[in-house]
């Protein structure tokens, strides 16, 4: 999902995030910040929650599998991608210094995650 940043003779960047553009109903938000250069986030799924997942600050290198394709890039300040249910994500943060605001479609279940790669490739059937 491409995310407009303005600037102006102020400085700084305005991102304005429309919530009616996010392609589902969220329900709810958090912020990743303050991970370690080099940590490794996500390594999961969710079998109803598909994310926005925007980066703020920083880059975050994405590796998202649905099952048939591993789509690998990184995301840099004011980019953003959707992340659907059933697709396996990981989070690889370069600098030490990035912020994120995920939202979510779904309220927070735990059993909602799928925190096992076996069990995921066994889930979609792979």
């Amino acid at each position: 999902m491409k995310l407009k940043s303005y600037t102006d003779e102020r400085g700084g960047s305005l991102i304005p995030i429309d919530l009616k553009s996010i392609p589902f109903e969220s329900k709810r938000c958090f912020i990743v910040s303050d991970v370690p250069k080099g940590s490794i986030r996500g390594e999961h799924a969710h079998y109803k929650t598909c994310q926005l997942f925007i980066c703020l600050s920083g880059q975050i290198e994405m590796t998202l599998f649905d099952g048939k394709v591993e789509k690998n890039f990184t995301l840099r300040s004011g980019e953003s991608a959707v992340i659907d249910k059933l697709v396996w994500g990981r989070q690889k943060y370069l600098t030490g210094n990035e912020t994120a605001l995920v939202f979510c479609s779904t309220d927070y279940e735990r059993k909602d995650y799928i925190e096992n790669i076996d069990e995921f490739n066994r889930i979609i059937g792979i």
